[in-house]
């Protein structure tokens, strides 16, 4: 594989990535409804940093260098009573993974995630969804912190909506010879903690419903760093009051070009450096 990745283009801290490399991942049945997963990846990155780079980037990349070749390792188990692949109305699914970064590698660190969504069938043409998902990353053995490359981040379809794609959570701190940036850029966090509840219900006079999903919907989540390095200024570690909601409505429609999503929200509990977005579209994701 080849993955270049330009993260300002993503509302993130200006930096890109080019990455390479090739793994092996198998997947074993351990009955009707689980799995095991097991996997190897050798990844080598190379990071390229803006004009004028967060502060926390440049430390980061002066005391770990800017190429690194990584041998990671995975594990996940999975199961999924789901009645159907697309647009479920009835059972579960979670997934748990991790990920390590082995000895031998130039960075040592590890991510633990897990993805969790259930279902209750309600009245006729009614379901409710309740979906959580929490990621935690952390360095080991020589390296000091987990790269910021690697974060977790939060905002947006599929995280709290209402709320700009991947700018929730801790920022960066400016370079002082930047002119422009007083207040830094999202930054992403080592800890991530969302979760969302959603009302499936029937729109009236459509009789077919198989390709058109309306949902009335909560989200609360945000994203924490719980290794603050020396020169972050807005970095927090996980507090209850820091947690951001959401509630609106969204409708997702399968057409010949894909999944189209339509939403609007009201977000609550909006931080100072938030970046609010009351409507919101994206192609190519379902809830």
């Amino acid at each position: 594989f080849y993955r270049e990745t330009d993260f300002d283009e993503q509302n993130i801290a200006t930096f890109s990535t080019d990455a390479y490399g090739g793994g092996v991942n198998f997947s074993f049945p351990i009955g009707e409804t689980r799995r095991i997963g097991l996997g190897m990846t050798v990844e080598y990155t190379s990071i390229t940093e803006g004009v004028y780079p967060a502060q926390e980037i440049s430390q980061f990349l002066e005391e770990e260098g800017d190429e690194f070749l990584n041998f990671k390792g995975n594990l996940s188990w999975s199961s999924s009573t789901l009645n159907r692949g697309l647009f479920p109305t009835a059972g579960r699914a979670q997934t748990v993974a991790l990920e390590v970064a082995v000895p031998g590698s130039d960075l040592s660190f590890y991510k633990l995630t897990y993805q969790g969504q259930i279902y209750f069938p309600l009245a006729k043409g009614f379901s409710l969804r309740m979906r959580t998902e929490l990621g935690y990353g952390d360095a080991y053995g020589s390296s000091d912190t987990l790269g910021f490359f690697e974060h977790f981040y939060a905002g947006g379809f599929g995280s709290v909506r209402g709320f700009q794609q991947n700018t929730l959570g801790p920022r960066s701190t400016p370079s002082a010879i930047d002119p422009y940036n007083r207040y830094g850029e999202p930054y992403g966090g080592n800890l991530l903690v969302e979760g969302s509840t959603e009302l499936i219900f029937p729109l009236p006079f459509v009789k077919d419903t198989s390709s058109l999903r309306p949902v009335i919907y909560f989200d609360v989540g945000n994203v924490f760093n719980t290794n603050c390095l020396s020169v972050s200024r807005i970095c927090d570690d996980f507090d209850y009051d820091l947690l951001r909601y959401s509630v609106g409505v969204a409708v997702t429609w399968i057409t010949g070009m894909g999944p189209m999503t339509f939403g609007l929200a009201k977000p609550y509990n909006v931080g100072p450096f938030d970046q609010e977005e009351t409507f919101q579209f994206e192609l190519g994701r379902t809830f």
